[in-house]
């Protein structure tokens, strides 16, 4: 049986040349020594002569180097590195247990403040549910000795009725003062802050003012006491010196100068000091 088939057809009965069969058994092994040499290529890549026809840039950015780390690995996947993958998968495990951990650990001190909240309410609930008991139990004992004894009846209702009467007043001073009360407390609070401070200022003015006042011509005053003692020293020694010879004339020194007999008394206290400091001496 014979095939026939066209010139540039070929056909699975045709003899192949052995030199083609050797070419094929090596060109794998060719392939795959390459591809060891060489790193893996996207499936895009540029043919040589589209690269030799691209300018290449002058310099490469940072911003290239994560985009070609990025492509390389899924080319390293397809190659296979079954370590790596494993690292990577160990790792994502290990972070999402410990985010799951700070979640957990996150719930928890969010539900501590809630269980204390309804602890809390809990307590208060019971203790209002046995409030109203021991109320309960109260009416109950005031109608067992109303029906024991009728005639005490009326004593009993009074008696409740000014407890009563002593409890509502206390609940209204619980309450306090009313809104409109508040709000004018807030005020009046804020203008005798502003008042007091004021005040704190005036003071200190006022005490600096009493202070410069005090002060002023004090030094002048001092002088001028000073010359007057001096004054006064002059005018005792000047009497001392000539009332010998004003009395010889039958003269008087308090009768020719009235204004001596104002200063006599201090002019004795300084006669005085000075024979007391003499005989000191």
């Amino acid at each position: 049986m014979s095939v026939q088939t066209l010139d540039h057809e070929p056909s699975l009965f045709d003899p192949k040349p052995i030199a083609d069969i050797q070419l094929d058994a090596e060109r794998p092994q060719a392939s795959l020594s390459a591809e060891a040499a060489s790193p893996a290529q996207p499936a895009d890549a540029a043919s040589p002569e589209e690269v030799a026809a691209k300018p290449e840039p002058a310099k490469r950015t940072r911003a290239a180097k994560p985009a070609k780390a990025a492509a390389a690995e899924p080319a390293n996947a397809e190659v296979g590195e079954p370590a790596s993958a494993a690292t990577r998968e160990a790792a994502e495990a290990s972070d999402d247990e410990a985010s799951e951990d700070q979640d957990a650990a996150l719930e928890a001190d969010a539900a501590k403040p809630a269980d204390e909240d309804s602890e809390r309410n809990d307590r208060k609930r019971l203790e209002e549910q046995l409030s109203a008991l021991r109320r309960k139990e109260a009416e109950l004992l005031r109608a067992l000795a109303i029906t024991d004894h009728p005639d005490l009846a009326d004593a009993i209702r009074t008696i409740e009725a000014r407890v009563y009467c002593v409890a509502r007043a206390e609940a209204k001073i619980a309450q306090g003062l009313s809104k409109s009360e508040a709000r004018r407390q807030e005020v009046l609070s804020k203008k005798l802050s502003a008042l007091r401070e004021k005040r704190v200022e005036l003071d200190t003015q006022i005490d600096a003012l009493e202070a410069e006042f005090q002060e002023l011509g004090a030094a002048r005053m001092t002088d001028f006491q000073r010359e007057r003692q001096d004054a006064l020293q002059s005018l005792m020694v000047a009497m001392a010196q000539h009332d010998s010879a004003i009395g010889a004339a039958g003269l008087e020194v308090r009768s020719l100068l009235p204004e001596i007999s104002l200063l006599m008394p201090e002019l004795e206290a300084i006669a005085r000091s000075v024979s007391e400091t003499r005989a000191d001496a």
